[in-house]
């Protein structure tokens, strides 16, 4: 078994002052190998070179030629997914950081792979923050349900106290 541990504030942005304890997720070796080929083959395997590095802030990417790539498509850097919003011959113009990836800076050497199966990263990346949000809300409930029998039991030792004091 592998266990795949879900990065939080990649999913869901929390907030440096959340503090969640989600159990982590195991994963067989079988179910590890058939996920790792499916998301290999999100490529379409078509791709085009940068003719220029992409900066962490550039919504611009140059390339050689976008004739083989579609219009509305989706394509990644060194794992940076993007939008593709626009395209001339030679330029797309992105939506950075799409389906919850990171911007980073890309040198002019980076491969540029259009995504095959963008529909189905989108839905992966729901299921995964479906799953997260169900750990979350269950360690949530457990912490309130925890301090609700805390309260409870000061309470009455309270009570208690009161009462021996009371005699």
């Amino acid at each position: 078994m592998k266990t795949v541990y879900i990065a939080l504030f990649l999913v869901f942005g929390v907030s440096a002052q959340t503090v969640v304890n989600v159990p982590a997720l195991t994963v067989s070796a079988e179910a590890t190998a058939a996920l790792n080929a499916t998301l290999s083959s999100t490529f379409s395997g078509i791709s085009a070179s940068l003719t220029a590095p992409v900066l962490l802030g550039d919504t611009t990417i140059n390339v050689v030629s976008t004739a083989n790539i579609g219009p509305i498509s989706a394509i990644s850097i060194e794992g940076e997914a993007m939008k593709i919003t626009t395209k001339t011959t030679t330029s797309f113009t992105v939506t950075r950081a799409y389906y919850g990836t990171i911007a980073a800076p890309h040198p002019v050497t980076a491969q540029v792979n259009e995504l095959k199966y963008p529909t189905f990263i989108r839905a992966f990346m729901q299921a995964v923050n479906d799953w997260v949000g169900g750990q979350m809300d269950q360690a949530v409930s457990s912490t309130i349900a925890a301090q609700n029998a805390v309260i409870a039991n000061a309470t009455a030792t309270k009570i208690s106290v009161k009462a021996v004091a009371v005699q």
